[in-house]
């Protein structure tokens, strides 16, 4: 498996809570898989697919120092309730092709 697997939880006990999240060597999720008795929006962890780790709050980062500790509970923060909107998608594609738009210049004003 080329890239990075990133995990937290395990699949043993009363309450077992695995996730575990896989990005390709472009830092994009590629693989996904959760394992957990709790509810979870199965839509919200599909739109994760392909998102860049930078757009899911710079991931890598935060996992490595160990701030994320439960993917679960991070998925649920507020920061990433945009990303699960239907139109977000849209909105991603109308800001990257608005940066990659030919810029005009206006002559200056003396």
């Amino acid at each position: 498996v080329k890239g990075t697997i990133y995990v937290t939880g395990d699949c043993q006990g009363e309450h077992p809570s695995y996730f575990k999240l896989h990005f390709n060597s472009h830092r994009k999720v590629e693989t996904i898989v959760c394992y957990t008795k709790r509810k979870i929006d199965v839509n919200n962890m599909i739109r994760l697919y392909g998102k860049h780790e930078r757009l899911l709050n710079n991931f890598v980062t935060r996992f490595e120092s160990g701030d994320i500790t439960n993917l679960y509970e991070y998925f649920s923060e507020p920061w990433c309730m945009l990303i699960f909107q239907d139109h977000f998608d849209q909105l991603e594609n109308d800001i990257r092709g608005f940066l990659l738009s030919p810029t005009v210049s206006y002559p200056s004003v003396s």
